[in-house]
């Protein structure tokens, strides 16, 4: 290969090394934050390479939350009654795969 070939393909490569890691923990972030109903405006600290990997493995180390019924806010997955609105938390009910059917009638 010949040097005005090599030099842009170096400097390709390059930035997509560098974009990937750059990019990778943020789309990872995110994806961790919305599946445990966390906020995924963490990942603004993702401004800097390395805070998004930071940003990321705190996102992976956090309980994930749950989403009240009555008020919709966040709590804890753990919770029993809804700081917010009071609501008490119940065990939950049993699957049921056809709505209609009821356990008696099997």
């Amino acid at each position: 290969m010949s040097d005005s070939v090599a030099v842009p393909l170096t400097l390709l490569l390059v930035f997509a090394l560098v974009g990937g890691l750059w990019v990778l923990p943020i789309t990872l972030g995110i994806r961790t934050a919305r599946a445990k109903n966390r906020s995924p405006h963490w990942m603004w600290f993702a401004f800097h390479p390395v805070g998004g990997w930071i940003v990321f493995a705190i996102l992976r180390s956090l309980p994930a939350l749950k989403v009240c019924p009555q008020c919709s806010e966040k709590v804890k997955a753990h919770a029993k009654i809804c700081p917010y609105c009071m609501t008490a938390y119940g065990p939950n009910p049993p699957f049921n795969p056809d709505p209609g059917a009821s356990a008696w009638s099997r």
